[in-house]
């Protein structure tokens, strides 16, 4: 399986303002910069806890169809909006949403195929994977993004603006033993 964005959030979980008064900045000279350094901290914290911190599209591919559900790798999930695959003749189709439901509040979500219900045959030779399952996940505001993932995000944003080159030349940890922490514990739902 492979996971694709493809539509972006249109807002971070950590607003450069609230960066910013981490940082303890006053001025708006370095504004551009905490920007790319929230989008690529949430990009992180997203990696390691397998949850969408905003409303965000995937494109998740599978090489068959699952014989009871498909685990979706970022949570929480919102809906499954389109289901695709590569029929026996080599033709793209859409499964009629009558064939499958979708738990959303399984951590991770899932795609689950109907109860009794007879997939269409998937061409299998020349098609890396068949089946595409497009879904939204994401948490609806930045008030609902974990405080641990926040917390996390400004953490990194505010070692990455201090030490501007890479960890071994400064002989600092790439990521704190905090973030790491503090992401387990959003990932699992406790403090460690």
């Amino acid at each position: 399986m492979a996971l694709t964005v493809t539509t972006q959030p249109t807002a971070e979980p950590v607003s450069v303002d609230e960066a910013k008064q981490h940082l303890n900045l006053l001025n708006n000279d370095h504004d551009t910069y905490i920007a790319s350094l929230i989008k690529t901290a949430r990009r992180k914290c997203e990696s390691y806890t397998r949850q969408a911190c905003m409303p965000t599209t995937f494109e998740e591919v599978f090489f068959c169809w699952p014989k009871y559900y498909f685990e979706l790798s970022r949570s929480p999930l919102v809906s499954v909006d389109v289901v695709s695959y590569i029929d026996s003749a080599g033709a793209s189709q859409t499964l009629a949403a009558t064939e499958y439901t979708y738990d959303a509040k399984s951590r991770p979500g899932r795609f689950i195929r109907g109860h009794e219900k007879t997939l269409p045959t998937l061409r299998v030779t020349g098609v890396a994977s068949p089946v595409a399952v497009e879904y939204q996940a994401g948490h609806a505001t930045a008030d609902l993004c974990p405080e641990e993932i926040k917390h996390a995000i400004k953490l990194l944003v505010g070692q990455w603006f201090q030490v501007r080159e890479s960890a071994a030349q400064v002989n600092f940890r790439e990521t704190p033993h905090a973030v790491d922490d503090l992401l387990s514990s959003a990932m699992h739902g406790e403090y460690p």
